[in-house]
């Protein structure tokens, strides 16, 4: 079976450090949970686009 994953580009996310990036595409997996991120360069197909601010969460057993 093919994993399924969704990709969204966000215009920020803010990673549990505090850090803050712009444009960034980030990847989640069929439950919802964040498996990656990368920079937004170009346009990518079958990317949603959300003009808002993502909070990433610390990773359990973190913080």
């Amino acid at each position: 079976m093919k994993a399924r994953f969704r990709q969204v580009a966000y215009a920020h996310i803010q990673l549990p450090d505090g850090t803050r990036l712009a444009r960034q595409i980030v990847c989640f997996d069929a439950q919802g949970r964040v498996c990656g991120y990368a920079p937004l360069t170009a346009e990518q197909a079958f990317t949603e686009w959300r003009d808002e601010t993502l909070v990433l969460p610390a990773a359990e057993g973190e913080g």
